[in-house]
This record gives C-alpha cells, sequence and structure tokens, in this order.
C-alpha cells in the first residue's frame, strides 16, 4: 500500500499580502526524471583521493574530512 503524501504549502502574510510558496520535493523529481537520476548518481559516486591516503566517495567527503582516521593519518603524514 503506498502512502500518498500531499505537496505541503507555506504561506506567509506581510502586510496582508500573501506569499505562496510550493516546498520542492525532491524523491518525486528524483524518479520522474531519470536523467537527472543517472548525473546524480554518478556524482555521489564518483571516487576521490583524499590527501590522508583514503579512497572515498563524492557522496561521504564530509563525513570522511570529519573523522578520527581522516585526522589520524594527517597526523602520521605530517610525523614522517
Amino acid at each position: 500500500m503506498e502512502k500518498i503524501q500531499e505537496n505541503k504549502i507555506d504561506v506567509e502574510n506581510n502586510d496582508n499580502i500573501v506569499k505562496v510558496k510550493k516546498v520542492f520535493n525532491f524523491k518525486e523529481y528524483y524518479h520522474s526524471n531519470p536523467e537527472f537520476k543517472a548525473r546524480h548518481l554518478a556524482k555521489c559516486l564518483t571516487k576521490i583521493t583524499c590527501q590522508c591516503g583514503r579512497v572515498y566517495n563524492k557522496a561521504h567527503e564530509c563525513k570522511h574530512l570529519r573523522s578520527d582516521i581522516h585526522k589520524r593519518e594527517l597526523l602520521k603524514k605530517q610525523i614522517a
């Protein structure tokens, strides 16, 4: 059974002027646009070799740069 999700609408009321904004739904866009899906997937799976010597996916770049392994490997390279 599929769960149907309604599009949420944000309403701003500034001095009797009402602005209606449609919320962007990434999941719908991703599944309805196969060209975007292929580009996004290719970009996320791009392999990067870090200066510490580790290889990781572009999607995990932020997590890797904050990790203890990254910091430890950089310290080893600086000492050597």
